[in-house]
């Protein structure tokens, strides 16, 4: 790391020098994390969004702190109305403070505030990195990762429905692993097409036989009533597959509500 020399005697100290404290500093935590690339140190969670008939959908997300293009940001909890299935992007964003008067009759702000919000919009020359794309440190430094949930569709009659992982994900599914599956679905309701949606999850380990069934459960437009819904895990395609046999429209909701998380055996 480099230093800035102090020695007694008059030392002349200059805007100079407080840039190259400020580069120093900067160029070390640079170092620590070109490891990690895009990576959210800490916090940054963002929980299902809200939809509600006839309004727009509610997206939130929880303070952290977030490593892009070798700089950490702070993130502070926030929320934005969107569309929703709306793609998902981290974006920093600035804002000067500290307006002060200079000796030249001038005047600027002094301090520049950089931060990173979530957001659906997003244009060229902005920085941003996709919300999916994003992975933790703990992931990158344990022995769980969480693939990269890549499509969703469900079909015209709303009774089944497919959950895709990333295609260069599916190498990273081995024998003798525990994939956790974790999804946030319900039932649609009303001419709107509104959804109570409930997280479901399950664990299985990967064997020769590449598919794991389960029954979970879902809620209703009441929100009372539990409707199993029928899951099929493919890990040689990296593909859930849902369905159920009741004439209600399944939801299922968008990707980043989404995870699927493989934990590695440390047997091997």
């Amino acid at each position: 790391m480099n230093k800035l020399l102090f020695r007694e005697g008059g030392q002349p100290f200059y805007l100079d020098d407080l840039d190259f404290m400020q580069s120093a500093f900067a160029d070390t935590v640079k170092g620590i994390i070109s490891a990690y690339g895009n990576v959210i140190l800490s916090g940054c969670n963002i929980p299902p969004p809200i939809a509600i008939a006839g309004h727009p959908t509610t997206y939130s997300w929880e303070e952290g702190y977030i490593a892009i293009s070798g700089e950490v940001y702070k993130v502070e909890e926030g929320s934005f109305n969107g569309v929703m299935n709306a793609n998902l992007y981290w974006k920093v964003v600035s804002t000067d403070e500290q307006k002060e008067n200079y000796e030249d009759a001038s005047e600027g702000c002094v301090y520049r505030i950089r931060k990173v919000i979530l957001t659906d919009t997003v244009k060229e020359g902005e920085l941003f990195v996709p919300q999916q794309t994003m992975r933790t440190l703990e992931e990158l430094t344990s022995r769980s990762l969480s693939l990269l949930v890549e499509d969703i569709s469900v079909n015209d009659e709303g009774n089944k429905a497919t959950i895709r992982v990333s295609e260069k994900d599916i190498p990273l599914l081995q024998e003798g692993d525990m994939i956790e599956i974790i999804i946030s679905l319900g039932f649609k309701y009303g001419i709107m097409g509104g959804a109570t949606t409930s997280v479901e999850s399950f664990k299985f380990i990967v064997s020769n036989d590449s598919r794991s069934y389960r029954c979970i459960v879902a809620k209703s437009d009441t929100g009372e009533t539990i409707i199993p819904v029928y899951a099929n895990f493919n890990v040689g395609t990296g593909t859930l597959y849902l369905s159920h046999d009741t004439n209600r429209v399944l939801y299922v909701s968008p990707k980043s509500n989404h995870r699927i998380i493989v934990h590695k055996n440390i047997q091997k």
